[in-house]
């Protein structure tokens, strides 16, 4: 554990990223930096605020940036070839080279350290440590730009349901092999890889978004990147680490992008369909193509599609698929980002926004999205040194109300995050002679991270069940 100690907080099962904190239920990725153009700021809320720079707006794509998974605060960014603390300046040893930083994972078993992972076709990797410069974080001189594999590319990540180990997943190039890099607890990284070799061989690199984990179900998913018309769905086991070919879904025409909902079956598709953006809902719950087919659902992006072609999908930390179309065209309307506000709804239910965020510039030039992933299960790991005080819940599991004892700490409310960190519900803090009450009524069975705070502080986290 790298020679901090940590206490684990255990509540039977548990949703989303490691010990340190989380990625849907915390907030790791919080806040998306894009270059020096753009910062926009979810904060654990539905709708997250912007802070446009003096940049020229077309000076190209988003870059990866990892908050603090309590506060949301930025710890550090990639700009280019540079690694920048939160305040915006570059770290002593902050310097990448030619290699860029294409994804990153936390350390498990030490809420102070971070993976970050470099390169092209080849892969490398360097430590971000928080407690060096002065608190402000640097790369670890001692572990940079570390040579770690050859000949692989498209990347995605998930977390097993303990929360000890994260693993990144690699397509190897002109094959049907998956290389699976685990981080854990114990151990950190692990660089020798496991091999899976399932599906189809991909003659191609995958482009960035190309391959992705659904959120709330054990999929993943990849666009073949030479016949781009083809999906490749698989099965995945997040605690056994195994990945199993499904099916392979043919659409219609070339698919520009592709995302999960956050808890459903649903699966968005956005492609050009010839002449303009389109935008297609199905129903991915069976691995019956033609069933599958049956299910899609042309939704009404209304004149933006005349615009462009190509809508890129993300999902967000608010829950929203936001999308923009990839081609750049001048228009006042390419102010916005349009989004998908209620994307486990089917049908027309999932409420298209043609303005949900308001880009305050041009937006038309964006490529890629940030780095984000979104572990299913969590775990938290709350440092003696920096996340406060022991919490507790009983009982466990919970069916519809319990109780919260704070080792300090006077929450004015409790806040409830369902598996992809949005905000289910927000209870007075009312405390009495066995702690703080817990209403669960009303809550679909699952896991949920209850978050005390007081005022604008978080107290700390723990992780509840509950069972109907």
């Amino acid at each position: 554990m790298m020679g901090r100690k940590s206490i684990l907080i255990c509540a039977g099962l548990f949703i989303a990223v490691g010990a340190a904190g989380q990625v849907g239920a915390t907030r790791y990725f919080d806040t998306w930096h894009f270059n020096d153009s753009l910062t926009i700021y979810f904060n654990g809320t539905a709708t997250p605020t912007l802070d446009p720079h003096t940049t020229p707006p077309h000076s190209g794509y988003s870059n990866l940036s990892i908050s603090d998974p309590f506060t949301g605060s930025l710890i550090f960014y990639v700009n280019g070839g540079e690694v920048l603390d939160g305040t915006g300046s570059v770290v002593p040893h902050g310097s990448l080279g030619s290699l860029g930083a294409f994804a990153c994972l936390p350390h498990p078993g030490d809420p102070d350290r971070f993976y970050l992972f470099l390169g092209g076709d080849s892969i490398y990797y360097s430590v971000f440590d928080r407690t060096l410069n002065g608190g402000l974080g640097d790369i670890d001189p001692g572990e940079h730009r570390i040579a770690l594999w050859d000949r692989l590319d498209g990347t995605t990540a998930f977390t097993n349901s303990a929360g000890t180990r994260h693993t990144l997943v690699c397509h190897a190039l002109f094959t049907n092999d998956f290389y699976l890099f685990h981080v854990t607890a114990n151990n950190g990284l692990e660089p020798t890889p496991e091999v899976i070799t399932t599906g189809p061989i991909l003659a191609g690199s995958l482009p960035p978004g190309g391959i992705k984990v659904a959120p709330g179900t054990d999929r993943l998913a990849l666009v073949d990147p030479l016949h781009e018309e083809q999906l490749c769905m698989f099965s995945l086991d997040r605690n056994t680490a195994q990945i199993e070919h499904l099916f392979t879904y043919h659409w219609r025409d070339s698919l520009s992008s592709f995302e999960f909902a956050p808890a459903s079956d649903l699966f968005y598709i956005g492609d050009n369909d010839g002449v303009d953006g389109s935008l297609y809902q199905l129903n991915m719950g069976s691995t019956d193509t033609a069933q599958i087919s049956a299910s899609a659902e042309r939704l009404d992006v209304g004149q933006l599609g005349n615009l462009g072609w190509r809508p890129i999908l993300q999902l967000a930390p608010n829950g929203v698929v936001y999308y923009f179309y990839d081609i750049p065209v001048e228009d006042v309307a390419t102010n916005h980002l349009q989004g998908i506000l209620q994307p486990d709804v089917p049908g027309a239910g999932c409420q298209v926004d043609l303005e949900a965020l308001d880009m305050q510039q041009p937006w038309a030039w964006w490529r890629w999205w940030p780095w984000v992933y979104w572990p299913v299960h969590n775990a938290v790991g709350i440092a003696e040194e920096s996340s406060g005080p022991r919490i507790s819940v009983h009982p466990m599991p919970m069916r519809d109300a319990g109780w919260l004892s704070l080792e300090t700490g006077d929450p004015d409310r409790i806040e409830w995050l369902d598996m992809t960190g949005r905000i289910v519900r927000v209870q007075q803090g009312m405390p009495h002679r066995d702690g703080w009450r817990l209403d669960a009524s009303g809550l679909a069975s699952g896991t949920y991270l209850v978050r005390p705070m007081e005022g604008d502080q978080v107290i700390g986290t723990v992780p509840v069940m509950v069972e109907r």
